[in-house]
């Protein structure tokens, strides 16, 4: 009997711990909720942007994780509009500045990727685009101005991207960054955007690796390619364009590998520059679905230029 009674007692207890836990995790959130809904309006209501985004709902946990739903960032026809926002592990202290921040459903007005309005899509015959889907995670130490970033973008359709990559030298960007973080109006000044050349001038990349992954962007470029690169010439009619366009993207692979072997000062940004270059041409005529760099380290103000020597 006594057996039975202590049984009893123990589920009990145990029921009562598991309430008590539910209580807590319930007041938690509502207070975490409510203090990070005061702190965002806080930070935004001193910034020329309090009126440019807003949201549908707020919600907060007792871990730190911020969720925002139904978020529209601007006004007009150049707003943005984001399913989900969601920002963990944030801290922006003295000496740190982290946090992971994850976009799900990015579009503009139309419903629309943003990303249509790049003309590497447009060129390749895009005229729709899903919202894309964008993951950051940032830690830095803004004493040393160093930065360790992981940046992921998935386009459904199109293409998917991963890349890690740390900076040095960025104290007057993560400043600034930390600045605006925090409500502060000299982050806001339109003159500072005479500065920002200043400030990432002197920024170095380091330890960069890509991991891109085919979704269909590459099977539209080269369908394009091989339905409109053939001769004009008489005999048209009687050519079985099926087959020339296949003989003409193995050539062209061809080539491209044999280019790789040749010196090439826009493979300088390369770890293995033979090697690289022949990755890449794997990847653009589809030997390989999918594509892995790593790169040597270079000032960030030639991005552009690493950009335009990869594809």
């Amino acid at each position: 009997m006594t057996t039975i009674l202590s049984k009893k007692r123990l589920s009990l207890i145990g029921a009562g711990l598991l309430i008590l836990i539910a209580a807590i995790w319930f007041l938690g959130n509502i207070y975490a909720t409510r203090t990070a809904e005061e702190k965002i309006s806080e930070t935004l209501g001193s910034t020329p942007l309090a009126n440019d985004i807003h949201w549908e709902k707020l919600s907060a946990n007792i871990f730190g994780t911020v969720t925002m739903e139904n978020l529209v960032i601007g006004k007009g026809k150049s707003a943005l509009n984001v399913q989900k926002l969601q920002l963990s592990g944030f801290e922006n202290s003295a000496s740190i500045l982290q946090g992971k921040l994850v976009l799900t459903g990015v579009a503009d007005t139309n419903g629309q990727s943003p990303l249509l309005e790049n003309e590497l899509l447009q060129n390749a015959g895009y005229i729709t685009a899903d919202p894309v889907n964008i993951r950051l995670d940032l830690k830095a130490q803004k004493n040393k101005g160093s930065a360790q970033i992981n940046l992921a973008l998935d386009q459904h359709e199109v293409i998917e991207l991963n890349s890690s990559l740390s900076i040095q030298r960025a104290q007057q960007l993560m400043a600034l960054l930390s600045s605006g973080l925090e409500g502060g109006k000299e982050a806001f000044n339109p003159m500072m955007i005479f500065s920002i050349g200043a400030m990432l001038d002197p920024i170095t990349v380091n330890n960069t690796e890509i991991h891109i992954k085919e979704q269909g962007y590459i099977q539209r470029v080269n369908a394009l390619v091989n339905r409109y690169d053939i001769p004009l010439v008489p005999s048209e009619k009687t050519l079985d364009t099926e087959k020339f366009a296949k003989t003409q993207q193995k050539d062209r692979y061809e080539q491209a590998m044999q280019q790789c072997a040749q010196p090439n000062s826009k493979n300088r940004f390369f770890d293995n520059p033979v090697d690289s270059c022949k990755a890449i041409a794997k990847f653009m005529f589809q030997e390989n679905g999918s594509l892995k760099l790593k790169l040597k380290s270079f000032p960030l103000k030639e991005l552009d230029e690493l950009v335009l020597d990869m594809f």
